[in-house]
Order: C-alpha cells, then sequence, then structure tokens
C-alpha cells in the first residue's frame, strides 16, 4: 500500500512539474508574441492616422 502511494506522489509532482513546463514553454512565448502583435498593430494605426488629415 505504501508503495502505491509513493508513486501517486511521484506521479503527481511529474505532472505538475510538466503543466508548469508547458505554461513557460508554450503560453508564455505565445503571450508575448501577441502582445508584440498588438503593439506594432496599434503603432501602425496611429502612424496611418496622421495621413488621413
Amino acid at each position: 500500500m505504501k508503495n502505491l502511494k509513493e508513486n501517486q506522489k511521484v506521479a503527481g509532482r511529474l505532472a505538475g512539474i510538466a503543466v508548469m513546463l508547458f505554461l513557460i514553454l508554450i503560453i508564455i512565448p505565445a503571450g508575448m508574441v501577441m502582445f508584440m502583435i498588438s503593439g506594432l498593430w496599434s503603432a501602425l494605426d496611429r502612424f496611418f492616422l496622421k495621413f488621413e488629415r
């Protein structure tokens, strides 16, 4: 019985590490790219608004 609990604890720890790696390697860079595109879009929008007048 003790061995099963140890296996569950190790599996839970590995799952937590996997989720953290997923967050760090996938979601954060994707968010950074979206933030950069948003800033570029906003800058271009302001740039083109100057020429419409």
